[in-house]
């Protein structure tokens, strides 16, 4: 079973159903469908091959979506690309990814060709919108041309690889997390039992289509016959809004995003009449908040902890509920291990360590990723006889409720987006005034951690903090910029030289019951 399949048999079923919206523009299924044949046959005439990538770089919009689900049906990989990056970013993740084709909103298009010459792969430039001044793209609409709405043939195998996101790594090089068709359906079942979507029924996608979650989101709908209703990017006001008047069954936010819904004027007094659930993830949600929530939005709670390259636990509604009632150290939980999957606490040996004893987390289940992209390496360190190392420390109580507490390997989670360190110290380390930087994860309450870098400056010279910052534009994305710079003294290191980071970070995490904001 394919998602595509999933989107031909509600467009036979249900074809005037709608299928997405976003402001004025309105999709039924029968109009996606074809729209994805299209689509498809579109690829295969400019000459994309089975196993090939198609790149994908826009905000969230429906084409977006058809774009993807096309590919799948092409047997090519869709790598959506972040659209919050810089073009440096985007040109090491296309050649890095072999991305023989690109779909470029308009309004990166510019941007784009800043780095054309350097890369690679890519043959084809299409843009979604007409891009002024830009040449060597063709426009969406020319490309397609009058492509057939009939469904396309070409083998695509469960093991095939249906997209590729990447994440930071711990060098400062993105990794491409390969997912299959066959671990793709596996995510949707498990998914499946926290939306719980009847057809018809709207999701409400508050974030990135290119983020694992806004991604979920969008196929959920298909899986289940609802609709998806994605506003163009993530408003307080407009997300309370279509909460309350857009008939949303339920949605994804973080739980930072749920504060600020919060926060809206009117939002406790409007009426939420058919929202059945809200999941959140990233981190764990506090009580005041959750109370608050649950009288604001009388719905479901579900949290879900997992990573891009899969999920691993959830915490259900009943115990959200237990943990409003007699035990409220519930919320500090991310959960039991989801459907079909397995998860462990283990040393550094791999061993299990006894109940409530600290180790890392590792996970196995049919929703896990392939590998790491060209990256034989990291998907070895990753990947040990079937088991899943995530890098997160934490414990289990005698119920199986996992108590995520801290970090093994070096990342900060900035809104549910890794940011390693090694990569924004590069870029630092570039400064003439700059002879040593460390960057940690400091607690923030709406992002869940804040990028901090503390700095050694070379003797005799200076810099100011927003300078530093600044510098940092060229290379970095907004959200792996530094929020705030510290001068201070050499650092500490370990007997082999290893700059201490627990004891940087300490100050900062002292007072809390985790060690590391997921947000």
């Amino acid at each position: 079973m394919r998602i595509y399949h999933f989107l031909d048999y509600w467009a036979r079923e249900q074809p005037d159903a709608e299928f997405a919206v976003q402001e004025s523009q309105r999709l039924t299924y029968a109009e996606a469908a074809a729209a994805v044949n299209r689509l498809a046959h579109g690829m295969v005439r400019t000459g994309v091959q089975v196993g090939e990538r198609v790149g994908i770089l826009a905000p969230n919009r429906p084409q977006s979506v058809l774009i993807m689900l096309a590919a799948a049906k092409a047997g090519v990989a869709a790598v959506p690309l972040d659209a919050r990056h810089t073009p440096n970013q985007w040109l090491y993740v296309l050649n890095d990814g072999s991305v023989k084709f690109l779909f470029c909103a308009g309004e990166f298009v510019h941007a784009v060709d800043e780095v054309r010459q350097s890369l690679d792969t890519v043959e084809h430039f299409v843009t979604l919108d007409d891009a002024d001044g830009a040449s060597g793209w063709e426009v969406f609409a020319d490309w397609l041309g009058e492509q057939p709405a009939t469904p396309i043939e070409r083998p695509v195998a469960d093991t095939d690889t249906l997209y590729q996101i990447y994440t930071s790594g711990t060098t400062g090089q993105p990794k491409g997390v390969t997912v299959s068709h066959g671990a793709t359906m596996d995510l949707l079942l498990q998914w499946d039992l926290v939306f719980r979507l009847q057809p018809g029924q709207r999701l409400l996608c508050l974030t990135p289509i290119f983020h694992i979650t806004g991604l979920f989101v969008n196929f959920s709908c298909v899986y289940r016959g609802g609709s998806v209703y994605i506003p163009r990017g993530f408003d307080p006001r407009e997300a309370v809004r279509a909460l309350s008047e857009e008939r949303i069954a339920a949605t994804f936010m973080g739980p930072a995003m749920i504060q600020a819904c919060l926060a809206v004027p009117d939002a406790a007094q409007r009426r939420y009449d058919s929202l059945r659930s809200i999941v959140y993830g990233g981190a764990a949600i506090s009580e005041g908040t959750l109370r608050q929530a649950t009288q604001v939005f009388p719905c479901e709670f579900f949290q879900v902890y997992g990573l891009t390259e899969g999920l691993v636990t959830m915490l259900g509604q009943q115990d959200h509920l237990a943990a409003l009632t007699d035990k409220p150290a519930l919320l500090t939980s991310a959960g039991r291990p989801s459907l079909g999957s397995e998860m462990r606490i283990v040393d550094e040996a791999g061993a299990p360590v006894p109940t409530g004893s600290m180790g890392e987390i590792i996970a196995r289940g049919p929703q896990l990723m392939t590998e790491y992209w060209n990256r034989p390496d990291a998907t070895a360190e990753s990947l040990r006889d079937g088991w899943f190392y995530t890098g997160d420390a934490g414990s289990v109580d005698e119920e199986g409720y996992l108590y995520v507490q801290d970090r093994i390997k070096d990342f900060i989670v900035w809104s549910g987006r890794q940011v390693y360190p090694a990569m924004v110290e590069n870029v630092l380390a570039q400064h003439p005034a700059v002879q040593e930087a460390a960057v940690i994860g400091v607690p923030d309450a709406e992002t869940g951690e804040a990028v901090k870098a503390l700095i050694v400056l070379r003797e005799g010279l200076t810099v100011t903090e927003q300078e530093l910052i600044d510098f940092c534009a060229d290379s970095l994305a907004e959200y792996q910029r530094p929020s705030s710079v510290e001068f201070t003294d050499p650092f500490l290191r370990d007997n082999l030289g290893k700059v201490l980071k627990r004891v940087l970070r300490e100050p900062y995490w002292a007072d809390r019951e985790r060690r590391i904001g997921t947000a």
